[in-house]
């Protein structure tokens, strides 16, 4: 090849004042290409890249055209089609050849061109899998990932399939299950899963399959959630709730009082985590609802009841009355003399709400003097007492739900004084009809009240 330099010059001439004068300039030399060096570098396995590197001198900068060639153990060099780049993805068709790149420089002066020495013979490996682990809990919505190591040459494609395990059974395949990760369905509940990883490469194959997975387990799910009974002061609510969830989840209770718009503010009841709650006087005008939270090993769900009708105020607080009518003149002063009332003259009260069959008494108190004799008759069946005489103060006794037809008669005497009786009939629906009358000195039966 010719190194020489050509030495061009250009004569000008220009006129100053009348004369001639020359000018000699050298133009830039310039060079023919010449490629010194071509290197391949990178390893010869199928799917791995190899890249041209080169030395390239000249001037004006030439342009460098690359070419790929295949090269057989005997026999010449062949280039490989639509190889002109200066990068090349080793292919599977050059597994047992050598290759090599020509690089070819050109400019204005001139070309040039070498080939770099041939690599080692393309290779490849097969697959091998060294581990197939699962990431993830087995709980149902959870996501499992499959995790593998594999070599080989060229770098193996994975393929997936997730198997659902019975027992020691051998596993079952899970239909349309083959990607790198699963999501746990509610079919997989108790049983355990595995996944089997195929890697494959042009050289072969390899399989491994996972260990399997603890049993699946599956959070709490509240599906229903209802309330059982009649929102009426004295009533019993029960919450009826159907949870799902393996272990199977314990529910736990809230009961809350709500205002009675819609939708209702709520708060919490205190001592109301019991499954089942008597509606109480507070609750009155407003409107309950139970809230539960089913829990188990692998969560948790809550939710709310719908709230129930207003709670109806059917209270009722029954003193009595005194029904005499006052006398005037001498009459009025010879019927006291001959007829005391007892002093402070007994009052009974009786305290309570309606309910669905009769009425829940919260008090039944006989407030007379200390000496008098209170004697408490109950009539109907499921009386919690027949006939009992009994302190003044409270008749707890009778302080509990009495159905309808029940009654209750209550005399209080002393000797010689006009006393008090009383008859008290629970209805249903409707507050207690009471009859209040006097008990004359020695008599059993009511009557009239002598004037005061």
């Amino acid at each position: 090849m010719s190194c020489a330099r050509t030495a061009r010059w250009l004569i000008s001439a220009s006129a100053v004042f009348g004369g001639f004068a020359l000018a000699v300039a050298p133009v830039a030399d310039a060079d023919e290409p010449v490629v010194t060096a071509v290197m391949v570098d990178g390893s010869p396995v199928v799917g791995r890249t190899l890249r041209a590197t080169y030395i390239v001198t000249g001037d004006p900068v030439p342009t460098v055209e690359f070419q790929w060639l295949r090269c057989p153990k005997s026999g010449p060099c062949v280039p490989i089609e639509l190889a002109t780049e200066d990068s090349y993805v080793v292919a599977d068709v050059d597994l047992g050849h050598s290759l090599a790149v020509r690089v070819r420089a050109e400019n204005l002066d001139g070309d040039d061109a070498a080939r770099s020495r041939l690599t080692a013979v393309v290779t490849a490996t097969p697959p091998d899998l060294t581990g197939v682990t699962i990431l993830g809990s087995a709980v149902a919505g959870q996501t499992l990932t499959a995790e593998a190591t594999v070599t080989g040459e060229p770098t193996p494609m994975l393929e997936y399939q997730w198997l659902r395990c019975i027992d020691i059974q051998p596993c079952e395949p899970i239909e349309l299950a083959t990607g790198v990760s699963y999501v746990v369905a509610p079919a997989d509940v108790t049983h355990r899963l595995a996944v089997s990883v195929k890697a494959v490469n042009l050289m072969g194959n390899d399989v491994s399959e996972s260990p399997r997975t603890a049993a699946v387990q599956a959070p709490p799910n509240i599906a229903t959630l209802t309330i059982a009974g009649n929102a009426v002061v004295g009533q019993t609510l029960t919450a009826e709730v159907a949870a799902t969830g393996t272990p199977p989840p314990t529910p736990a209770y809230q009961w809350l009082r709500c205002d009675p718009l819609l939708p209702p503010a709520c708060q919490p009841i205190d001592g109301g985590t019991a499954k089942s709650y008597v509606v109480a006087d507070a609750d009155a005008g407003r409107r309950l609802a139970v809230r539960v939270t089913a829990v188990n090993e692998v969560g948790r769900d809550t939710e709310d009841s719908q709230p129930t009708n207003v709670v109806p105020e059917r209270r009722f607080d029954q003193s009595g009355t005194l029904a005499a009518s006052p006398l005037t003149g001498s009459a009025q002063g010879s019927l006291t003399a001959a007829l005391r009332y007892l002093r402070p003259f007994p009052v009974i009260r009786v305290k309570g709400w309606l309910a669905d069959g009769g009425a829940r008494i919260s008090l039944l108190r006989v407030k007379a003097p200390r000496e008098s004799k209170v004697v408490v008759k109950c009539d109907r069946s499921g009386c919690p007492l027949r006939r009992r005489s009994v302190g003044v103060g409270r008749v707890r006794a009778l302080e509990r739900f009495l159905r309808a037809g029940t009654r209750i008669t209550i005399r209080v005497t002393r000797p010689g004084l006009v006393g008090k009786y009383v008859r008290v009939v629970i209805r249903d629906g409707l507050a207690p009809r009471r009859r209040d009358a006097c008990l004359l000195p020695g008599g059993t039966e009511p009557a009239t009240c002598p004037p005061v």
